[in-house]
């Protein structure tokens, strides 16, 4: 009956551990919710001080501040924001968004300012940490084949056009 006990405890207590520890595990989770860039824009005084995660794509220019750097990354809803890290933690990104190309995806932690004293009252996150979701890739810009004869034949009826003008011009 003892020996029995003793199993019956340790499988209690097991049981407990495990139960601490998902529930641990579901409150670190709820901690990192990922929010959306406008819904932060948005809700800006509730998310005020309190650490976010953001995910987009990097666009514009790195813009070097010494031993930081800015970087702005878009959700692809038409919004954006800035995001100030260290230049250790931007190594992860190697392309930019532009119309050639589309930036890489990446996954921003870090805490959100709506009002930042640091940098002039502005908007942003401060990120500490960094993580690749995906690679950029070069846009297919390509167009029709037929495109530089409209490009000429537009030329050739403006130039034509104002020959006409100028000449009715002096007659007059």
């Amino acid at each position: 009956i003892l020996c029995m006990r003793q199993v019956i405890q340790k499988k209690i207590f097991f049981i407990l551990v495990t139960v601490l520890l998902l529930s641990s595990a579901t409150l670190v989770n709820a901690s990192q919710q990922e929010v959306s860039i406008n819904d932060l824009i948005e809700n800006a005084k509730e998310y005020d001080g309190k650490e976010v995660v953001l995910e987009g794509e990097v666009s514009g220019d790195i813009l070097d501040r010494g031993e930081d750097v800015w970087v702005n990354i878009s959700d692809g809803n038409n919004s954006a924001i800035g995001i100030y890290m260290s230049k250790e933690l931007s190594a992860v990104i190697t392309t930019t968004g532009n119309y050639k190309t589309s930036g890489d995806r990446i996954r921003i932690v870090g805490i959100f300012q709506r009002a930042c004293k640091d940098h002039g009252g502005d908007l942003d996150v401060h990120g500490s940490s960094v993580e690749l979701v995906s690679k950029g890739k070069a846009n297919d810009i390509s167009y029709p084949s037929y495109y530089p004869y409209i490009a000429v034949g537009l030329i050739t009826l403006t130039t034509v056009l104002c020959y006409i003008t100028f000449k009715r011009l002096k007659k007059a």
